[in-house]
């Protein structure tokens, strides 16, 4: 009860914030009155977890207007996270917002490429969809996504309408509009519709569509912001970081895609802005068993569905949540300019974030905000918020939302 009303007080201040302009700093587009136009690019692991619960907070954030969501390679097979997302859409009845699939897989970094270097410089202790608990493709039966990292099946329930679309493939490649590889001519298409600096988009896994969206139309990065989920530059809470404090999984999955995404282009055309959600603030927005037992007590059905799909062994980060609600709310962090790229030179320090304070090489390395210090625990308070004042509305917590219980990832 405590921890409910503890909620519940941040949740009317919240409101009164939305009221009263200058109790909380948004960034000048990014608020209920003038929301900001966001494309949110998301390899959508699921159910629950980093992924798919960073989407459900940019669909339930009042500061947010999302034009769609295109899917990408990443924590999981790009089929799977399709199936997860498009299924996301329906218990939060937004299926109305448009879903479009991307990248199958990395430019130019494989599987078996990955494997070779790892018994040469070490193996990272996450790989995502490589992480060998799944294959691509597996053949689990009927009504079954192939690929999905869930044996059995998708916890959250496999809907007739999704079953239409993409789960009743019986063990053969689903042929599903959903899954044709069409979200970098999408990315284009949206942002030439709007006007100039108009769209952000929100970069929440590996960057490969947002490279072929520039390689189609290299203008388009003359006229959006870009909010990024990436990059490591000195993190000290993450114990996957202590061996490999410059690797994040972003950044290196298709590190050739990040570099191209990154650069300005010969003729000196980038991004208007480039802002990074760094692992050195977003791991440590702690995901713990109290946390989530503050979310399991909020009668949401976005907050249902995040507490039912999703559980952990472990304080894990709220990596992808974090840098939603910091496009949201920026004041709970603090940023500084600084110049990145990342390394591609394919020896021990492949897929590295690479910095500059001042004087970097010249060859296109953009200059970027990046956040480095946050305030978690007045994020984790509005995350709560979001979740019990700006949702769906209430709904029974009995109803179920995974149709095996929890879902228990790593």
């Amino acid at each position: 009860k405590e921890s409910v009303s503890v909620i519940q007080m941040v949740s009317r201040a919240f409101l009164l914030c939305l009221a009263v302009v200058g109790c909380f700093s948004y960034s000048p587009d990014c608020t209920p009155e003038h929301p900001c136009k966001v494309i949110v690019d998301q390899d959508c692991q699921g159910p629950g977890g980093t992924n798919t619960n960073a989407v459900a907070l940019a669909l339930l954030n009042p500061s947010l207007d999302v034009l769609g969501i295109t899917v990408v390679f990443g924590d999981s097979w790009r089929d799977s996270n399709v199936a997860h997302c498009y299924r996301l859409l329906e218990i939060l009845n937004k299926t109305h917002i448009p879903l479009i699939a991307g990248a199958q897989f990395p430019t130019i970094n494989t599987e078996k490429y990955n494997a070779l270097w790892s018994k040469k410089y070490g193996a990272f202790p996450w790989t995502g969809m490589w992480m060998g608990n799944t294959s691509y493709r597996t053949n689990l039966g009927p009504n079954v996504i192939p690929g999905d990292n869930t044996p059995g099946g998708m916890v959250e329930g496999c809907t007739p309408g999704l079953a239409q679309l993409l789960c009743d493939c019986h063990g053969q490649p689903c042929e599903s509009p959903y899954l044709a590889p069409k979200a970098a001519t999408w990315i284009v298409d949206t942002i030439n519709k709007h006007p100039v600096g108009s769209v952000t988009i929100l970069g929440l896994g590996p960057y490969t569509n947002l490279a072929l969206a520039r390689m189609l139309d290299p203008q388009i990065v003359e006229k959006t912001h870009l909010w990024l989920m990436g990059s490591s530059l000195n993190p000290k809470s993450a114990s996957e970081h202590s061996d490999w404090p410059r690797h994040e999984t972003n950044f290196w999955f298709d590190a050739y895609s990040t570099r191209h995404m990154l650069h300005t282009d010969p003729l000196g055309r980038g991004w208007l802005s480039i802002t990074l959600a760094t692992v050195d603030v977003t791991f440590p927005i702690v995901w713990s068993k109290e946390f989530l037992a503050k979310i399991a007590a909020i009668p949401s059905r976005g907050a249902q569905y995040i507490s039912q799909c999703f559980c952990t062994t472990q304080d894990i980060g709220l990596v992808d949540e974090g840098t939603v609600m910091l496009l949201a709310n920026p004041s709970f962090a603090v940023k500084q300019s600084l110049w990145v790229d990342v390394n591609i030179d394919n020896g021990a320090e492949f897929g590295n974030t690479l910095s500059w304070h001042a004087n970097p090489p010249g060859l296109g390395e953009p200059k970027v905000e990046a956040y480095v210090k946050i305030n978690a625990t007045g994020l984790k308070m509005m995350y709560a918020a979001v979740l019990e004042t700006l949702s769906q509305g209430p709904r029974a917590q009995k109803e179920k939302l995974c149709q095996t219980g929890i879902k228990c990832w790593g």
